[in-house]
């Protein structure tokens, strides 16, 4: 009885039951291995036959078709040249006739490529700057008519406010104008008036005188007057005629050169003309190029801003990864070096089991159970310090890597800041550019719109022209830009040196002149002229009203004049008139003026532009205003 406890004892042991364990372990595996290899031959075997199978289908098929293409390119063969002789045979028979008709088309046939080419160039380029380009410019547009709106809404204010101070201005000339016309104009007519009166009746009085001398005297000398009277009527005759022949021949040439003149000033005037056109059109070629290059330049800045900005996606992309991947690392050093721990916690205890082993635990299998524990124990230590090693040496790679990435996220962030900076530095620099060029094209409007009218300076220009004629040679032919501008160049400094030596030689004439009084009054002239010049100019005396508007002036709206047939018959008219009826000046056209309000006159081109003015409400009151 104790011998089969003892024998199953030992059957059931561990170290049986290890031994089983692998024994069993080995026969799965080899019959494992049995299976694997029959499924395998047999798996290759049907892919071989399919292999060769597949073969055979394609060779057949690839011979079918290299038959059916060597039928075909048969038939196409012998087709060809039959087509091939029939056009050659038409080609000879056609060639004869064609080469007369070939001379006479070559030309226009070159005249339509080179206007189509022409053409299609034109239309390229118009797509390249209107068409690729619209999305940028109509951006670009919509912020530049954005910007043209609040400057034009900065600009309305001003303007109103320039136009108020300008009309308060207008009302405040007229009004001037008005006390001059009633104090000085109106007087200075009636004394004229006056005077040409009492000097035509003076006149006939003493033609009346010498009349009454004449028929006394008429007596003796009608016999001798008769005969200077022919004498001197057959004199003027041939006076006339001679004079009348002249004076054809000065017109006949004065014409001749006025057509000359006429002429060459129409050249200058074309040549001009298309010389601003040539400007113009460059100008806007120029402006259609930057706007292109502008919009390239901003097509590269939004690609490299998306590219930039896509690496920065992929660069977080692969720090969050790295970062994931990391914490696992770590996890699992934290894991193997718990399982060391365990292990080395393990290895004493393991000891002194082997220690307190009795012969029994020995035969058991105990002994060897411990043992291989023991050196399972130390394998696994010595894996897992490798492991862990391992793990480390990963861990500072991708600490190595995440650094290389932060470097690229800060590297992305720098050069896009770049980009948005080169970015905005071109759109400051457009904006201003367009705002430059808006800002001088208003100057010159409003230079041309508030300008002082006058005709000074064309009288000067004249005046230096006459002088340069008659001291410089004449003109040359040539029409150029160029020998126009050095021909003027040379004239002007010819007039230049004439009036420094005529001014050389007056001061040469006044020099030892002395007289105390007459430097006095040069002097005073001097001041005096300075007072003028400094109280108004000459726009600001000009008349810049209708006088006709004004009913105090006393001109008649039919003729013009302050006396007229006009005249007269409104006083008659007047005075049959009753007492009672309202008085007519000037004709029934004549307006009145119905009330103390103050009507705005004219726009005048003689005006100019001052601070500020004087702005009459009534005939006693008198107030100052300030456009500002």
């Amino acid at each position: 009885m104790c011998w089969l406890v003892r024998s199953h004892l030992e059957h059931n042991s561990e170290a049986t039951m290890l031994q089983k364990f692998i024994k069993r372990k080995h026969e799965c595996s080899t019959a494992a291995m049995m299976l694997q290899r029959v499924y395998r031959a047999r798996t290759l075997r049907r892919l071989l036959a399919a292999h060769r199978h597949a073969l055979t289908i394609q060779r057949v098929y690839r011979g079918y078709v290299a038959r059916v293409f060597v039928q075909e390119l048969f038939v196409v063969m012998s087709l060809a040249s039959t087509h091939i002789q029939a056009v050659f045979r038409s080609y000879t028979s056609r060639e004869r006739t064609k080469s007369l008709r070939n001379r006479k088309t070559a030309g226009a046939v070159h005249m339509q490529r080179v206007f189509r080419g022409y053409q299609a160039r034109k239309w390229v380029f118009w797509i390249r700057f209107h068409v690729a380009s619209a999305i940028q410019i109509q951006r670009v547009a919509r912020g530049l008519m954005g910007r043209q709106v609040r400057f034009e809404n900065r600009m309305a204010s001003r303007i109103g406010a320039a136009g108020r101070g300008y009309l308060a201005r207008l009302v405040y000339k007229r009004e001037v104008r008005k006390i001059r016309v009633r104090t000085v104009v109106v007087p200075a007519a009636r004394t004229i008036q006056r005077v040409y009166r009492g000097f035509v009746v003076r006149k006939h009085l003493e033609e009346f005188r010498d009349q009454v001398e004449a028929a006394k005297a008429g007596e003796r000398t009608v016999w001798r007057a008769s005969i200077d009277r022919i004498k001197s009527h057959a004199a003027l005759t041939v006076q006339c005629l001679v004079r009348s022949y002249f004076a054809r021949l000065r017109v006949e040439a004065e014409r001749a050169k006025q057509r000359g003149r006429h002429g060459q000033a129409a050249v200058v005037v074309q040549s001009a003309w298309r010389s601003y056109f040539n400007r113009k059109t460059v100008q806007s070629m120029r402006e259609l190029m930057a706007i292109e290059v502008y919009a390239r330049k901003f097509t590269a800045l939004k690609d490299n801003l998306e590219m930039v900005q896509f690496d920065m996606a992929d660069t977080m992309g692969d720090i969050a990864y790295m970062t994931k991947h990391r914490k696992k690392s770590l996890q699992q050093i934290h894991d193997l070096k718990q399982m060391r721990l365990d292990w080395e916690l393990r290895v004493p205890v393991l000891d002194k089991e082997l220690s307190n082993m009795t012969g029994q635990d020995i035969a058991r299998g105990w002994q060897t159970a411990f043992e291989t524990e023991k050196l399972v124990i130390h394998f696994s230590m010595l894996l897992s310090a490798e492991e862990i090693q391992s793990k480390k040496q990963q861990i500072a790679t991708l600490d190595a890597e995440y650094e290389d990435l932060e470097r690229d996220v800060d590297e992305s962030l720098l050069q896009e800041t770049s980009l948005m900076e080169d970015y905005r530095r071109l759109e400051l620099q457009r904006a201003s550019s367009q705002y430059m060029h808006h800002a001088k094209q208003s100057v010159r409007r409003q230079r041309l719109r508030w300008k002082v009218r006058t005709n000074r300076s064309n009288l000067v220009l004249r005046e230096a022209a006459a002088l340069a004629r008659s001291i410089a040679p004449p003109p040359s032919t040539c029409l150029s830009y160029a020998g126009r501008m050095a021909s003027r160049r040379e004239s002007d400094e010819r007039v230049r040196q004439h009036n420094a030596h005529t001014h050389a030689t007056n001061m040469e004439a006044l020099k030892g002149s002395s007289n105390l009084h007459v430097v006095a009054v040069a002097d005073a002239v001097v001041a005096e002229c300075r007072k003028i010049v400094n109280a108004g100019s000459l726009a600001m005396q000009l008349d810049r009203s209708d006088l006709r508007d004004d009913p105090a002036a006393g001109m008649c709206t039919t003729c013009g004049h302050m006396q007229c047939v006009c005249h007269v018959l409104a006083a008659s008219t007047a005075s049959n008139a009753p007492s009672n009826a309202a008085p007519i000046l000037n004709g029934s056209r004549k307006r009145t003026n119905n009330g103390p309000g103050i009507a705005l006159g004219r726009r005048r081109r003689h005006h100019r532009q001052t601070d500020g003015v004087v702005v009459a409400d009534d005939e006693n009151s008198v107030q100052v205003y300030n456009p500002s």
